[in-house]
């Protein structure tokens, strides 16, 4: 639920963590306007999977990292899958890269997402691209970003999905892509 308040958002973060500390995963959060049920304060979508697949948790040395204390990954690796949680021109302080200049923050962003896939074992093609933007009331900038956006990893083509928001996480914040996906497989080698 909306908070512009810091210390609130962290506590609902840090619960969050400890909520999901035993399985890692990989995630994204955003404060919506409001839930359509009257006095909730939060909603969770969750993918679950066989527990017998393997799991790895995919945090490069040299991504970004949360201010306070996580459980969650950047990536996690299940089976042929591989899941991108939500990511952001951030630094390794979580202070936002080019405050002013959200094009530049998509192509931070879509690096720290390669960045992700290279650390993953198996060659992996995106086939889910979500993103979150802070909407601007300039359209000719609205018009760049969009543009941005869907030229964002050609030559996956993923299924694109792409939500104005009034704000996100960090202050200058206006961008946040999460993705999903798949391990490519040599047909050759299918019986």
């Amino acid at each position: 639920a909306p908070t512009m308040d810091r210390l609130a958002y962290e506590t609902a973060a840090s619960d969050r963590f400890r909520f999901l500390a035993a399985s890692g995963p990989a995630v994204t959060g955003i404060t919506i306007p409001r839930l359509n049920a009257i006095g909730h304060q939060i909603r969770l979508d969750l993918w679950a999977m066989d527990t017998h697949l393997q799991r790895t948790k995919i945090n490069p040395p040299d991504h970004w990292g949360w201010k306070i204390a996580a459980s969650y990954s950047h990536g996690l690796q299940v089976g042929p899958w591989l899941f991108v949680g939500g990511q952001a021109a951030l630094d390794k302080d979580c202070i936002v890269q080019y405050p002013e200049n959200i094009v530049q923050q998509i192509d931070v962003t879509k690096c720290f997402i390669e960045n992700i896939i290279k650390h993953a074992t198996g060659e992996y093609k995106l086939v889910k691209l979500n993103g979150l933007f802070c909407d601007s009331t300039d359209s000719d900038q609205r018009i760049q970003i969009r543009q941005t956006l869907t030229d964002l990893f050609p030559s996956s083509r993923p299924v694109r999905t792409f939500i104005p928001v009034d704000h996100l996480a960090y202050s200058h914040q206006a961008i946040e892509l999460d993705a999903i996906a798949k391990l490519q497989v040599n047909d050759s080698k299918i019986n």
